[in-house]
């Protein structure tokens, strides 16, 4: 990467780790689901996570977003300066297995920029730099960085692009409807994931709802231990 930049604070440990991509990647590019697997011996004290890219990220525990910072860490002189953003994650973090996972796209490094929607203006390859610091509620102090322990994979994401916007492979989904058929016109028994009150247009989850969302968790697992890739660190 010919654009990375060099200098790091003291107290980041980590090394900057990339996905690992085909040599005939094209010009749609997919965004990358980077993870790190780790286990908690007790429930955290306190947790605090540091993270940044070159490109555009989301940092997630356990299936559940951190933050809600669009489009982090934001453009910048990537050559020069780039930004990172810090999160208190204490509440994420129980004892027994965690999952820590960056999704990760071309955003303004690599992706279409300017009148011209150039492609790699600032570098070829993604990047994202993480460390996680954990205290557990019997003093053990954890630390999480981004090393070659992490695996990448593409997610379901197959494009991601500012300029052109983002596609998504529904394939092998579950295709149920949303909501009964009362809105469509129709007014005969459904089995919608969601049931609505003819009179009062209020919406309640069914049990349906709560069985897919388990069956795509399984699936989303199984694809995890199934399909990862190690990545580079650089």
């Amino acid at each position: 990467m010919t654009s990375l930049p060099r200098s790091l604070p003291a107290d980041w440990l980590g090394a900057w780790v990339s996905p690992v991509e085909a040599a005939d990647i094209g010009e749609d590019r997919p965004a990358y689901l980077l993870e790190r697997r780790f286990s908690l011996d007790g429930a955290a004290k306190r947790g605090s996570l540091s993270a940044t890219a070159l490109g555009v990220y989301e940092v997630f525990l356990n299936g559940e977003r951190v933050g809600d910072h669009e489009l982090a860490p934001g453009a910048t002189n990537y050559g020069v300066t780039v930004y990172a953003q810090a999160h208190d994650v204490g509440s994420f973090l129980r004892s027994g297995e965690i999952i820590l996972q960056i999704l990760l796209s071309d955003g303004w490094y690599r992706g279409r920029n300017g009148s011209e929607q150039k492609q790699d203006c600032w570098g070829a390859t993604t990047a994202t730099l993480v460390q996680l610091e954990v205290t557990t509620v019997y003093r053990a102090d954890v630390r999480v960085v981004s090393d070659d322990a992490w695996t990448s994979r593409e997610s379901e994401i197959v494009a991601a692009d500012l300029m052109r916007g983002q596609t998504i492979d529904v394939r092998g989904y579950l295709h149920w409807s949303a909501v009964d058929n009362y809105e469509w016109g129709e007014w005969g028994p459904t089995f919608g994931l969601i049931a609505v009150d003819r009179g009062t247009f209020e919406r309640t989850p069914r049990s349906s709802l709560e069985w897919l969302g388990g069956q795509a968790q399984a699936a989303r697992a199984s694809s995890a231990l199934s399909g990862s890739e190690m990545v580079v660190a650089s």
